[in-house]
This record gives C-alpha cells, structure tokens and sequence, in this order.
C-alpha cells in the first residue's frame, strides 16, 4: 500500500508539472521508499535512536526531488 501511495503522490507532481523524469512512477517511488528504508536501517545498525532517523530521511528526499523537479 506504500508504494501505491507514493505512486499517486508522484503521478499527481507529474500531472501538475512539478517534476520531471525519464522514470516511471512507481520506480520513483520504489526509490523513495528504499532510500527511507536503508537509512532507518543503516541508523538503527549503528545504535542511532528512532527520533535521529527523521531529519537524514528528510533531507534525502529533498535532495532527490530537487533532482526531479522541473
């Protein structure tokens, strides 16, 4: 149900022209979806509480979308 979810947030900026990529939809999402699961996990291997786990998150996601934009 995630990737659905980032799907259609993703089809959605794609409809109203906020971003731009050669990628399909759902391989965007994937790419969000993973890169939040490897760093949650990466974190959590190196004895990182949960509540450290937000602002890297956040920040990679911002720095991907400015890679997609338009």
């Amino acid at each position: 149900i995630e990737l659905v979810i980032w799907e259609g947030v993703i089809k959605n900026a794609r409809e109203k022209g906020e971003i731009k990529s050669s990628m399909t939809d759902e391989e965007i999402a994937k790419i969000f979806i993973y890169l939040s699961d490897g760093v949650a996990m990466h974190l959590i291997f190196s004895g990182k509480s949960i509540e450290t786990m937000i602002d890297p998150i956040l920040v990679l996601w911002d720095k991907l979308y400015e890679q997609i934009k338009v």
